[in-house]
């Protein structure tokens, strides 16, 4: 009987300790990088429900930066450059980048 109580502890522990990371959502934004400050911290004006948006995005030692499929210098992180982030996080106000993909500019739909 102490051997099951202790599997069931220990399936309880495991599963408690999985919980927290799934509670992470992910996103995606498509907009123009406003800057990139000195403790990595990426702004880029997008749109979420059709309404303008500014989305400050951590970038961390595993975030990845792509132009054109190549890994990109952080350095072309440039204010007015259009972009395509996926993060995960929270919600909108506690996000890290996965991935950073620099793209050509997008045509605004008149």
């Amino acid at each position: 009987m102490t051997r099951i109580s202790a599997a069931i502890v220990l399936a309880g522990a495991l599963l408690a300790s999985a919980l927290p990371l799934s509670a992470h959502e992910r996103f995606r934004f498509v907009g123009t990088v406003v800057a990139l400050d000195d403790t990595k911290l990426l702004t880029v004006k997008t749109k979420v429900s059709n309404a303008d948006f500014t989305a400050e995005i951590q970038i961390t030692n595993e975030t990845t930066i792509q132009r054109d499929g190549q890994p990109a210098p952080e350095s072309d992180l440039k204010a007015g450059v259009t972009v395509v982030v996926d993060a995960w996080g929270d919600d909108y106000f506690d996000l890290e980048a996965l991935t950073i993909r620099i793209v050509p500019p997008i045509q605004q739909k008149d």
